[in-house]
This record gives C-alpha cells, structure tokens and sequence, in this order.
C-alpha cells in the first residue's frame, strides 16, 4: 500500500471515528496506520470524541427549518436524548424544553449536515433526522444518522437534507 493510500485510509478512518459514537460506552477509537517506526511495528492515533460535559452548549436561533408540530412519532427516543442533552449544556430543567420538530432525513455525505473545518467525510447518503428544540425564544438543532446518535448542530443547513 502506497503512502498516500495509507492517508486516504488513514483520514476516512478518523473521519469515521469523530462521526461515531458507536453506543459502546468507549470514549475513544484506537487507529492503526501501519505505517513502521524505528522503535515499533506501527504507530496509533487515539481519537477521544468530546464528552457533553466538554463542550460548550449550542448556539441556538430564533429560525426554524421545519414547520412547527411535524414530529414523526418514531423520532421520540432521540427526541428523548436530544433534550436530556440539551437541558445538560444549559443547566436547565428538561420540562422547560419543548420540541418544534423532528423529521426523518437523507444527509448527502457524512458529516450529517455538520461538516467541520479542516475535516473530509465520505460522500456517501445518510439516512437520519433532524431535531429542532426550543427553550424560551431559540431554536437548537440536533442532527443524527448512520450509527450516531443526536448531536447538536449549529451550523447553516446548506444543502438542506432530502426530507423522507
């Protein structure tokens, strides 16, 4: 295998690992790049998701994606995690968050909708959903798809996703 596909493999592996918390209750995804070194067989790279405690809450805003009141039914589980986690980063009580939306949704690579600077997804659809949560006037979004779960998202939806 040729250096540069060893990044290729190397990068999609990262990317996948940042994209997936893959519900095992293990903080962090070992990476193996083969690649020798002069006191070892190969190196690795530990990549440790952000923990919610670790993060800053989400920026909300006062601008809704999806009608207010379409809830697919079957989104409630993650509508359940999205508030938990959102009450979590605001230090506020769960019952003072209401849900405008939550609708299921086909994102056009993976990073879901929420593509980070700096960082290559695969270019690959994505079944998953959108969450819009408020709490007094600001609308926070959560997105999810593939194996992970909701994450809050802050950024512009451009492209929006295909509804399903």
């Amino acid at each position: 295998m040729s250096v540069r596909q060893r990044v290729v493999v190397l990068l999609t592996l990262v990317s996948l690992a940042a994209c997936d918390d893959g519900g095992s209750g293990d903080d962090t995804t070992t990476v193996d790049t083969g690649r020798a070194t002069p006191t070892s067989a190969s190196t690795a790279t530990t990549v440790a998701p952000p923990r919610t405690s670790d993060v800053e809450p989400p920026k909300g805003s006062n601008v809704s994606v999806f009608p207010d009141g379409d809830i697919d039914p079957n989104l409630q589980p993650f509508i359940d995690q999205a508030t938990t986690d959102l009450a979590t980063r605001l230090s506020i009580d769960a019952t003072s968050i209401t849900t405008v939306s939550a609708v299921l949704v086909t994102w056009n690579d993976s990073s879901l909708g929420c593509p980070q600077p700096g960082m290559q997804y695969l270019q690959v659809v994505q079944d998953g959903s959108v969450i819009e949560l408020r709490v007094d006037d600001t609308i926070y979004r959560y997105h999810s798809g593939g194996n992970r779960g909701p994450f809050p998202c802050d950024r512009p939806l451009d492209p929006p996703p295909t509804r399903l």
